[in-house]
């Protein structure tokens, strides 16, 4: 369960907004169309690597190393942190659209 939620920043090009924070995971997750959604970018696989790309000029913003079945972040720190509290009534609606309270 989630108990804060707030924006990473990586650099100076890239932004993570809505990142929720659960403290028993030993390892961050990062959902990949989540970041092209929010970063307007294209994200490139291979056996070995993947890029980040702005869509438009295509320029690289990041990259990642693959090892033992998963992508690692090249850049091991993780920069600015910004976390709040979570609401999760507000959590929920936002997942399931418009419940009832």
């Amino acid at each position: 369960m989630a108990s804060h939620q707030g924006a990473i920043n990586f650099g100076n090009k890239l932004r993570l907004n809505n990142v929720l924070f659960v403290p028993s995971l030993q390892c961050n997750l990062i959902s990949i169309a989540q970041l092209c959604k929010d970063m307007r970018c294209l994200v490139t696989f291979s056996d070995d690597a993947c890029v980040l790309q702005d869509r438009a000029s295509k320029i690289q913003i990041s990259a990642g190393e693959q090892h033992g079945g998963v992508y690692y972040y090249k850049h091991g720190s993780l920069g600015e942190i910004q976390v709040n509290a979570v609401n999760y009534s507000d959590l929920w609606h936002r997942r399931l659209g418009h419940p009832s309270s």
